[in-house]
């Protein structure tokens, strides 16, 4: 059996987390740690500044998307960490219609171009 928070509760958590995760967004290449609370070896391929929207309906999504940014590395990317001192969020990325958490224009970064954060969003889903 599933649990289900009313709206008021759902968008309370989501503002909760919003708090911490408004700021920097840096993508790695290779393979994502088990946890946030393992550090990476890996150099970011790019980092992006974000910012929230406050939650509707037990969601928030980026107040400032698209984001872009210009590739420091070349690599493919394919996992991001948001970072807030002690607090952490690791998550996976991809191109639209991929199954990651940020959703990019494009995974093959190249060093001195462009690429857009189009999407990432977070939610607390009520079953139906």
């Amino acid at each position: 059996m599933a649990l289900r928070f009313n709206d008021t509760l759902r968008n309370s958590l989501m503002n909760n987390l919003r708090s911490y995760i408004d700021g920097i967004c840096f993508v790695y290449p290779g393979t994502r740690p088990p946890n946030p609370d393992f550090p990476t070896s890996e150099l970011p391929l790019v980092r992006f500044t974000l910012q929230y929207n406050s939650a509707t309906d037990g969601m928030i999504s980026l107040s400032n998307a698209p984001v872009a940014s210009e590739v420091e590395a070349t690599g493919t990317a394919t996992w991001f960490r948001l970072e807030d001192g002690n607090y952490k969020i690791d998550g996976d990325v991809s191109v639209e219609g991929g199954s990651g958490d940020a959703i990019l224009d494009n995974v093959g970064l190249t060093a001195g171009e462009m690429v857009t954060l189009k999407q990432m969003d977070f939610s607390i889903p009520n079953p139906a």
